[in-house]
C-alpha cells in the first residue's frame, strides 16, 4: 500500500499557481500534483506509466470489464496518471481527456508527460462537454476539486448523459470519494435504475475512494479469480489494494 506521508517527503517545489492553490513537487523518486492540501496525482520518475496511487488499480479494472476499448474519454486529466497507463496497456485506443483547468493542463504537459505523448486534451467543463460525447467504449469520471466533487456529480441528468454517451457495450467508470455511505448508495441506486443493471463497486483499503462500474448490459463477474488474476498479472494491477464490495 502506498503511504503518502512516508513516500512524498523531502520535496522540492517545481511549480506554484497561487490562484488555484496548485503545486507540483518532486523528490528523488516521485513527482506529484497537489491542489491545496490534496495530492491529486503521483508519477514514478523511473516508471512513469506505473500506477502509483491505489485507486488507479481499481480504475484499471475497466480493461478487464471492457477489453480492447476503441474509444475512451476521460473527464478529468489531473496529472495524467491513467493516460500514461492506457498508452501502454491500450495502445490502439483513441483517448480523449477533458479538463476544466488550464493550469492543470499546463502542469501535465510541462511536468507529467515525460514521453511527450501526443494526447487529445480539451479544455472544457465536463458537465457541459458530456452532451457532445457519443459512442464511447470507456467513459471515465475522475473529477475532484480541492474539497469536493463538482456539483453536477449529484445531478441525475448528468448520469443520464453519461450513459447516453456510451457505445452499446460501453462502460462508465467513476472514481467517487463519498463522505458517507448514503452518497455511494445514491449514485449506485440511480445508475441501477437508469440501466436496469447492478453496478460493480471496488473499495480501496485505507482510502476514501470507491470505484463504480456501470453499463447498460450485464458486467462480467469479477469473482472469477483465476481470470482476474491473469489480467492483473499482465496489466500490472495489484489486487491486494482492492476490495470488491
Amino acid at each position: 500500500m502506498f503511504h503518502l506521508a512516508r513516500e512524498l517527503n523531502n520535496a522540492k517545489l517545481l511549480y506554484w499557481h497561487q490562484q488555484q492553490r496548485l503545486r507540483v513537487l518532486q523528490n528523488q523518486q516521485y513527482r506529484w500534483l497537489c491542489l491545496g492540501d490534496t495530492v491529486q496525482s503521483v508519477m514514478d520518475l523511473n516508471t512513469p506509466q506505473r500506477l502509483v496511487l491505489p485507486h488507479l488499480h481499481g480504475l484499471a479494472l475497466a480493461l478487464y470489464l471492457r477489453p480492447q476499448p476503441g474509444c475512451i474519454t476521460e473527464l478529468g486529466l489531473g496529472g495524467g496518471a491513467f493516460q500514461r497507463y492506457l498508452q501502454q496497456h491500450a495502445p490502439t485506443s483513441r483517448i480523449n481527456s477533458i479538463e476544466f483547468s488550464h493550469p492543470i493542463i499546463h502542469c501535465f504537459e510541462e511536468f507529467f508527460n515525460p514521453s511527450a505523448l501526443n494526447l487529445n486534451i480539451q479544455q472544457a467543463d465536463a458537465g457541459q462537454a458530456i452532451h457532445h460525447i457519443s459512442n464511447q467504449d470507456l467513459l471515465i469520471l475522475d473529477l475532484f476539486g480541492e474539497q469536493d466533487h463538482p456539483s453536477f456529480l449529484r445531478d441525475p441528468p448528468f448520469y443520464e448523459a453519461c450513459l447516453a454517451a456510451l457505445a452499446a457495450k460501453g462502460l462508465l467508470v467513476i472514481n467517487l470519494l463519498p463522505a458517507l455511505s448514503i452518497q455511494l448508495d445514491s449514485v449506485t441506486d440511480l445508475l441501477r435504475n437508469l440501466t436496469g443493471q447492478p453496478c460493480t463497486v471496488v473499495g480501496i483499503p485505507g482510502y476514501q475512494n470507491k470505484i463504480i462500474f456501470a453499463a447498460n448490459l450485464p458486467l462480467p463477474d469479477m469473482h472469477q479469480f483465476d481470470a482476474l488474476s491473469v489480467f492483473a498479472s499482465t496489466h500490472q494491477v495489484d489486487l491486494n489494494q482492492l476490495i470488491l464490495l
